[in-house]
C-alpha cells in the first residue's frame, strides 16, 4: 500500500519562517527608524526646557543684582528616554553647564557730575573683568542643538553648525538714560545628567546711581553680531527716544568686540553690580 506525501508540516515550518522575518525586520525598522525620532523629540523638549530655566537663571541674576538677595534655579542638565520592552535606547543624555571667561565690560569717557565721585569717575575708561555661563548639550539624536550662554544680561544661542547665533532675551545694558553694568564672577562648573542648582550671590549691589556725562561709550566682548545688536538695541536708538548716538551707526562689533556710543550731550544714571556663582568669588572695591 502506498501513501501520498503530506506537505503539511513544511508548509507550516516555511509560514513560521517568514512570519518571523516579518517579526525581525519590522523590529530593525522600528529600532532605526521610530526609536530614533522618538528620542530625538525628548530630546528636543528637553532642550527647551533648559532653555526656558536657563532664562529664569538669568532673571535670577538680575533679580539679585537689583535687590541683593540670591535667587536659586534648577537646571536638568540631562534627560533620560522613554522605557521600551523589545527597543535599545541609548545611555541617558548628558550636559555641561559651566562658567567661562567673557573678557572686560568697559566705561569709556564717563565723568561723575557729582564731587563725591568724579576723583574716580574723571573720564578715564574703567574696565571690569566678568564672565560668562554656558550650557552644552550632549545628545545622541538631536545633533543641532545650541549652546546657550548668558552674558552681560543677554541669554543667547549658538550653533556650532555655522547658523547665526541667537539672543533668546532682551537686553538690560541699557534702558533709555540707565547704564546697568552687572558682571559675572567665580568659577562653577557641573556636568551629567542630573538637575542641579545655581544659587548666584551678590558680591556688589547698590540701589544708588552715579550721575556722568561725557563722550560715553560702552565695550564688551560679545558673540552677538552687530546686526543681533543693532535689533536689541534699536529701541534705544536716539530716533526711537534713546540715547544711542547715530541710531544704528552707534552700534559696532568690530572683532568681537561690541562699541555702544551715547549722545555726549546727556547726563546718564550709572548703575553696577557684581555677582558671583560657583566657587573662587572675590571681592571688589568700595569704587565698583
Amino acid at each position: 500500500m502506498s501513501f501520498l506525501g503530506d506537505d503539511r508540516a513544511v508548509t507550516v515550518q516555511i509560514g513560521a519562517v517568514i512570519l518571523l522575518g516579518f517579526l525581525v525586520i519590522s523590529l530593525s525598522l522600528y529600532q532605526a527608524t521610530i526609536v530614533p525620532d522618538e528620542n530625538g523629540r525628548v530630546e528636543f523638549q528637553h532642550n527647551q526646557q533648559v532653555q526656558q530655566n536657563l532664562q529664569d537663571l538669568r532673571n535670577g541674576i538680575l533679580r539679585t543684582a537689583s535687590a541683593g538677595r540670591t535667587s536659586p534655579t534648577t537646571v536638568p542638565l540631562g534627560t533620560r528616554y522613554p522605557t521600551r520592552t523589545v527597543a535599545v535606547n541609548p545611555p541617558p543624555s548628558s550636559g555641561r553647564l559651566t562658567t567661562e571667561p567673557a573678557g572686560n565690560v568697559t566705561l569709556v569717557n564717563a565723568t561723575a557730575i557729582d564731587d563725591e565721585t568724579a576723583d574716580y569717575w574723571n573720564g578715564d575708561d574703567r574696565s571690569y573683568v566678568t564672565r560668562r555661563l554656558s550650557y552644552r548639550p550632549d545628545y545622541s539624536v538631536y545633533q543641532s542643538a545650541p549652546r546657550t550662554t548668558y552674558a552681560s544680561s543677554v541669554l543667547y544661542n549658538g550653533f556650532d553648525n555655522g547658523n547665526v547665533t541667537r539672543a533668546v532675551t532682551d537686553q538690560r545694558l541699557l534702558e533709555g538714560n540707565q547704564i546697568y553694568i552687572v558682571t559675572l564672577n567665580g568659577s562653577y562648573g557641573q556636568s551629567g545628567t542630573r538637575a542641579v542648582s545655581v544659587s548666584p550671590t551678590p558680591v556688589s549691589t547698590s540701589d544708588r546711581t552715579v550721575a556722568v556725562n561725557g563722550d560715553i561709550a560702552i565695550k564688551m566682548r560679545t558673540d552677538l553680531s552687530e546686526d543681533e545688536w543693532e535689533r536689541l538695541l534699536e529701541d534705544q536708538y536716539e530716533r526711537n527716544g534713546g540715547r544711542i548716538e547715530n541710531n544704528a551707526s552707534g552700534v559696532t562689533v568690530t572683532d568681537g568686540t561690541l562699541t555702544v556710543e551715547l549722545l555726549s550731550d546727556r547726563t546718564y544714571r550709572l548703575r553696577m553690580a557684581k555677582i558671583g556663582v560657583g566657587t573662587d568669588v572675590t571681592d571688589t572695591s568700595e569704587q565698583y
